[in-house]
This record gives structure tokens, C-alpha cells and sequence, in this order.
């Protein structure tokens, strides 16, 4: 089996910058994943604080997990309460605008047979 080597040096490491953050959630997301990066090094060489093996400690833990499933099952349940309103508001709309017409639909039957009447007599 072969050893893997990892060799330190006291040079800091030069970051590259690829291509510029087109967006917010872009930069955000680069911003975590090199935070993530750095506290991970820090964990393998045994330097990082506490804080940030509690952090992860508690990412890991079941109640934390069942605690952002709830919150993603409450946004979703608000989205769709959101949609049943916009909806509902639609539909009664569109109640409306069919009660419209046939109001208009049903004075033009009232009006031409009352024509058909006067002409009779």
C-alpha cells in the first residue's frame, strides 16, 4: 500500500480567480465553498477552534436535520397557500366575468323578444 505524503510549505497559497460572479447566490456560494475549504484544512491539521467543530457537530446532529426539513416543508406548504390564493382570487374572477355575460347575454334574449312582442301587436 502506498503512503500518501502530504508536503507543507510556508508560502501562501495563491488563490486563482476563474471566471467573475455573474450574481449574488454566485458569490455567496464561492465565498462558502472556500470557507469550507480552509476550515477543513484547519480540522486535518488540528488547528481549528472549537467553534467550528461545533458547527459541524451540530450539521451533523438528527435534531438539526429534522429541524430544516421542517423548514423546507413549511416554505413549501406557504408557496402552495400562496398559489391556492392567487388561484381562488382567479377563479372568482373569472365567476365574475362569466356572470357579466350573461347578464349582458340574457338583456339581449329580454330586449329582442320584447321586439318580437311590439311587432306582434
Amino acid at each position: 500500500m502506498s503512503k500518501i505524503v502530504t508536503i507543507k510549505t510556508d508560502e501562501p497559497r495563491k488563490t486563482r480567480r476563474s471566471v467573475p460572479d455573474v450574481s449574488d447566490d454566485q458569490r455567496e456560494k464561492r465565498l462558502c465553498n472556500l470557507a469550507l475549504t480552509r476550515v477543513e484544512e484547519r480540522m486535518e491539521n488540528g488547528t481549528a477552534t472549537a467553534m467550528e467543530y461545533l458547527h459541524f457537530l451540530k450539521l451533523a446532529c438528527e435534531k438539526t436535520k429534522l429541524e430544516t426539513e421542517e423548514v423546507r416543508y413549511k416554505t413549501e406548504f406557504l408557496k402552495a397557500k400562496t398559489e391556492a390564493i392567487a388561484k381562488a382570487e382567479q377563479s372568482s374572477l373569472d365567476y365574475a366575468n362569466v356572470l357579466k355575460a350573461m347578464t349582458s347575454y340574457g338583456s339581449t334574449i329580454l330586449a329582442a323578444s320584447e321586439e318580437d312582442i311590439s311587432d306582434i301587436i
